[in-house]
C-alpha cells in the first residue's frame, strides 16, 4: 500500500506474492503492476475505497488458501532419497554418449543451483519438507540473472514468476515422487 498524502499521487494498493525486504523490490512491484488498485484522491474516493476493500477481501480469501497450502506443504516430510528423485525429475540429465555436453553441464549446474537454494540458511525452518522444497524453487527461478539483453528482461522475469503459474513444476514433481 502506498499513499502520496499529498494529492499529487493516487491511492495504489497491490498485492504481491513476493516477500519485500527493500525498497527496491517496493518499487519494481508497483511499477506497472498489472494487479495493482489506484484511487485517485479526487472524485468519488469512497466508492473507489469500497471497491478496493472488496477486492482487497478477495485477495486475503485466496492469501488464507494459499496459508493452508503451505501448512499443508510444511507438514509433508521429504526424506534425502525422496529429494534426490524429485531433483532428478526437475532436472533430468539424459544418459547416454550422444548427450550434448553443454546440456549435461547446463542441467548440472541448475541442479547445484537447486540444492544450494535448498540448504540456505532462511530455508532451515523448512528442510526436509515440500515446502522447504517450494522455497529452494522460489529462489532458484528468481535469483537467476534473465536471460537476454533486452531493455524489459527484469520486468519480463517479475511478471513471469508472479503472474504466471510458475511453481506448478516443483509442486508437479513432489506430487510425482510421492
Amino acid at each position: 500500500f502506498r499513499n502520496g498524502f499529498n494529492g499529487k499521487h493516487k491511492i495504489t494498493a497491490a498485492i504481491s506474492p513476493l516477500r519485500m525486504v527493500c525498497q527496491n523490490q517496493f518499487n519494481f512491484a508497483f511499477k506497472n503492476a498489472n494487479n495493482a488498485i489506484t484511487i485517485r484522491h479526487t472524485g468519488n474516493a469512497k466508492a473507489k475505497l469500497d471497491e478496493a476493500r472488496e477486492t482487497l477481501k478477495m485477495t486475503a480469501t485466496y492469501m488464507e488458501r494459499l496459508n493452508l497450502m503451505a501448512e499443508h506443504f510444511a507438514g509433508m516430510k521429504i526424506s534425502g532419497d525422496r529429494m534426490e528423485r524429485i531433483v532428478k525429475f526437475m532436472f533430468p540429465i539424459p544418459e547416454g554418449s550422444k548427450v550434448n555436453p553443454f546440456k549435461r553441464k547446463n542441467m548440472e549446474d541448475q541442479r547445484a543451483a537447486f540444492i544450494a537454494a535448498h540448504e540456505q540458511e532462511d530455508n532451515q525452518n523448512f528442510k526436509g519438507t515440500a515446502w522447504g522444497l517450494i522455497n529452494a524453487y522460489t529462489d532458484f527461478i528468481t535469483h537467476k540473472e534473465p536471460a537476454g539483453k533486452r531493455e524489459d528482461r527484469y520486468e519480463g522475469k517479475f511478471v513471469t514468476t508472479t503472474f504466471k503459474v510458475a511453481m506448478n513444476p516443483i509442486v508437479e514433481a513432489i506430487e510425482a515422487v510421492l
